[in-house]
């Protein structure tokens, strides 16, 4: 075995968690946040106003304000008809997916807005894109005037579903003999795309090649853009199915995707992925912020149960991975011998910010692969920030294994890592009860390549690392920074 002593790359700082302004991590809002309503109807950047909460109220027939009446189709679970109805506030349709056929597109220079109340066991397909165009709020390009699926205000307060129990919009995939697999499918490529104030349960819980919750991206067709889903509670996705690559909460393939962002949503109780995907080239900007994920994997061998957030690979980049709260709650399910990783930063994939997140008992948090064969080969996974996270791990399951933030290699420089910075976090791994929990390392560091210079730096500065775990050889050393040859 040839040992690599790794040299001329690595900047290392170790310090305490410093904040400038006396800002504690704890102070930073994570996760999922139920509100009465997260649409920006009139585009001003603040969300939730007076002229916001219009939309679907039943009256209101041009609720963005812009001269323009939209295409608003009512759907009523309980009073409504496809038989007799006519998309109106008076005369709904009675099922969803009545209500996205009855779509004619962006041609009349109207959006679709189909707005549901009660609940739906079907499994939908959205057939129209909304109108080409954006404006840009908190430094990202949000749909301008999208087609949009969303909860009906029926009682016209001014709140929406989930929030407002009076109102219900629920797809629910648990019907009497199997469940359904997919909740909302995009057919063909779509742009410019909103979903909100809905929630989605059990999609996707029987043995099913390929499910989850939204497929919103395919291969056929041009680019894909402009795609905005917020307010969205999730629960009992792709749960108790064995593990397989294309069982995804929300599928991420297709080809060249630019701005979709995913914002305040919650999914309670999921198994094998959250996103995954390899989208085409040239893709990118990618926003994840404030979402709840807890994590549920499946019964069986080590193989076939774990639990994975993100795995995205290609030649994109700008991937925003921020603010949210992110429990792998092994104590609910069976975790012990199964893998589980939140972010996968893979192969090819540049420019990813991964900030203020909350990680519970995760055996692996954030791994930056360089190298997949066959995969990929064609860049280095590059300007990667890892920053003011707090991560904790306390699950006796987990003992011994993996490291909070694993940094990885690759045979040549376009197959490896170059640039990636660890930051301002703080790190836990520690059970007063079981000095044997916890991971190895809080940081493990492998970058190098078999032959040449490796391409980029390293650097890890300001991080507060606290773990203990006995120092022998069965159990194998534990560290707080480990810096590994790779041969």
């Amino acid at each position: 075995m040839k040992r690599r002593v790794i040299t001329g790359f690595l900047a290392i700082l170790m310090g305490l968690l410093s904040l400038t302004g006396g800002v504690s991590l704890a102070d930073l809002p994570r996760g999922y946040n139920q509100r009465a309503c997260g649409f920006d109807m009139n585009r001003n950047g603040v969300i939730g106003e007076v002229a916001d909460a219009q939309v679907a109220d039943g009256v209101t027939t041009d609720p963005d304000g812009d001269g323009i009446d939209e295409d608003i189709i009512y759907v009523d679970a309980v009073s409504g008809s496809d038989t007799t109805g006519d998309g109106s506030a008076g005369n709904p349709y009675k099922t969803v997916q009545k209500g996205l056929d009855a779509c004619d597109g962006p041609g009349d220079g109207a959006e679709d807005i189909v707005a549901i109340s009660g609940r739906f066991y079907e499994a939908t397909t959205i057939k129209q894109s909304g109108i080409t165009g954006y404006y840009t709020r908190d430094n990202f390009q949000f749909p301008n005037n999208p087609a949009m699926l969303i909860g009906w205000d029926k009682d016209n307060d001014g709140e929406y579903p989930p929030y407002d129990t009076d109102d219900i919009a629920v797809l629910d995939g648990n019907i009497s003999v199997n469940n359904l697999d997919w909740a909302i499918r995009a057919q063909s490529f779509r742009k410019c795309l909103e979903i909100a104030h809905i929630s989605i349960s059990d999609y996707g819980s029987d043995a099913w090649t390929n499910c989850g919750a939204m497929k919103l991206f395919n291969w056929a067709g041009t680019d894909q853009r402009h795609f905005y889903v917020h307010d969205v509670e999730m629960s009992n996705i792709n749960k108790a199915i064995s593990d397989k690559s294309n069982r995804i909460v929300m599928e991420w393939w297709g080809n060249p995707i630019f701005y979709a962002a995913i914002i305040n949503c919650q999914v309670d109780g999921f198994a094998s992925y959250f996103v995954r995907g390899s989208p085409n080239s040239p893709s990118g900007h990618f926003r994840f912020q404030n979402l709840t994920l807890k994590a549920h994997g499946i019964g069986g061998n080590e193989t076939d149960h774990w639990t994975t957030g993100w795995k995205l690979w290609g030649t994109h980049s700008d991937v925003e991975i921020i603010d949210n709260v992110l429990d792998a709650q092994p104590d609910l399910w069976d975790a012990n011998g199964a893998r589980q990783v939140w972010i996968g930063v893979a192969q090819c994939s540049q420019d990813w910010t991964i900030r203020n997140n909350e990680f519970i008992d995760s055996i692996r948090c954030v791994t930056t692969q360089g190298y997949a064969a066959g995969f990929c080969e064609s860049r280095p996974v590059d300007n990667i920030l890892i920053d003011r996270n707090i991560i904790r791990n306390t699950w006796p399951g987990w003992m011994g294994q993996a490291s909070a933030v694993s940094i990885g290699h690759g045979p040549h420089a376009n197959a490896t890592v170059a640039n990636v910075t660890v930051t301002n976090n703080f790190m836990y791994y520690h059970d007063p009860n079981n000095l044997a929990a916890g991971w190895y390392n809080a940081i493990t560091c492998k970058a190098a390549i078999d032959s040449g210079t490796q391409p980029g730096t390293v650097t890890i500065v300001g991080n507060t690392i606290y773990g203990l775990r006995p120092m022998n050889q069965w159990t194998g050393p534990c560290y707080g920074i480990y810096i590994a040859p790779t041969r």
